[in-house]
């Protein structure tokens, strides 16, 4: 799915996994080892993985509390020396009834004080998540509620910090569901996200359908990098806004894009030749992969000013059958622009292109300060290779 560990991901999963523990701890005030030992066991039968819990108190009716909770990776044999998958110092758990639409339902209201993870056996941890929302029956009548009081730290190539987050497992429309809200450290602010996970039958096998959306302000792109790593082209500045979908299948990752990257280094996007710089956006009104390969996209790009290469233009060129203002050898090298605009369309392996620079007439691509420099022929054109305008754009050279 992702040759590093995402660490928006790694949350979900993370969190998912608080109910687990939540059907396994109950009964009296416990405060033996005996005890202690015997819900360390029930946990273990149950996610197949070793754990060990410091202490379990039972300070009121309907009051749970676990300290130092640790869950550690299948392999490991002595987990005195291990590293575990992750740690939650306390955990407070508060159990009562509530109704929802006429049906009484049991809640458990959990909290954590914060917690640091390390991307580490990321399939693990995603099957942990399948787990949880696999317990169809124990959903339509209990809800569970997590809230995080200061912060979760994902130890990642970049690490990621999230704040406020919450979580709700329930029994959604088409079964289990798990919603979270967070935010992201953004400068002076922080920004919203939400995420959806849904357990979906897909044949005989169970996956997990999530959701990201975003405000409308967008997240640092750099967020996505480990889920998506052809994105670190994008620039580290880059922001994203919108809504992604994906799903893991036994052929990587599939899914489906919209919104809109900003503030794209165009430098980086091309490089190493880097045959175009500037900045620009990418709309993605809809981006479709499947098993990590990009099917189909609709959408437009937009940048300027910058400069362009001027071999980089004539390929452009002979590859689009574009038309030019004039000779090109007339013009300086890097040629200057002021935009640069078109609309995409990829589909059955070919993509079609629309000039978008209304100010110099239908059909325009390019433009200089008060000219068009590329702009659509007199003769109409064909779609042509997705793959080789891909090939092009990235400063490799025509076949």
């Amino acid at each position: 799915m992702a040759k590093t560990h995402p660490g928006l991901l790694l949350v979900f999963y993370l969190l998912g996994l608080f109910p687990l523990l939540g059907l396994l701890v109950w009964g009296g005030v416990r405060h033996t080892a005996w005890y202690v030992h015997t819900v360390e066991s029930q946990v273990e039968k149950r996610l197949k993985l070793p754990v060990t819990i410091e202490k379990v108190q039972h300070p009121g009716p309907g009051r749970t509390r676990l300290t130092e909770v640790r869950l550690f990776d299948e392999s490991a044999d002595d987990m005195a020396e291990e590293k575990p998958l992750f740690v939650v110092p306390r955990l407070e758990i508060r159990e009562h009834n509530v109704e929802r639409d006429g049906r009484k339902i049991r809640l458990q209201q959990w909290t954590i004080p914060e917690m640091t993870l390390e991307a580490i056996r990321l399939e693990t941890l995603w099957n942990l998540h399948r787990q949880v929302l696999a317990e169809v029956g124990y959903w339509r009548d209990n809800e569970l509620e997590l809230d995080v009081e200061e912060q979760v730290r994902v130890q990642t190539a970049v690490p990621l910090e999230v704040r406020n987050a919450r979580l709700r497992i329930f029994q959604g429309a088409f079964g289990p569901q798990t919603d979270i809200v967070f935010t992201l450290p953004d400068g002076e602010m922080d920004t919203p996200v939400q995420a959806t996970l849904q357990s979906v039958r897909k044949k005989s096998a169970t996956a997990i359908l999530a959701t990201l959306t975003t405000a409308s302000g967008g997240i640092p792109a750099e967020h996505l990098f480990s889920l998506f790593p052809i994105l670190e082209k994008m620039g580290d500045k880059t922001r994203f806004s919108g809504e992604i979908i994906i799903q893991q299948s036994f052929r990587g990752w599939s899914g489906l894009f919209r919104g809109t990257f900003q503030n794209l280094d165009l430098s980086q996007v091309l490089s190493p030749d880097t045959p175009l710089s500037g900045r620009g956006e990418l709309r993605l009104e809809s981006a479709r992969f499947d098993g990590g390969r990009l099917v189909e996209a609709t959408g437009t790009f937009t940048a300027g000013p910058g400069n362009m290469k001027r071999d980089f233009l004539e390929k452009i060129m002979k590859i689009t059958r574009l038309a030019a203002r004039g000779d090109l050898q007339n013009l300086s090298d890097p040629v200057p622009f002021e935009r640069l605009a078109f609309g995409f369309r990829i589909q059955n392996g070919q993509i079609t292109l629309t000039g978008q620079c209304p100010d110099f007439g239908p059909g325009v691509y390019l433009t200089s300060t008060n000219a068009p420099l590329l702009r659509e022929p007199e003769t109409p054109r064909k779609p042509f290779s997705a793959a080789l305008f891909f090939t092009v754009m990235a400063g490799g050279e025509i076949p």
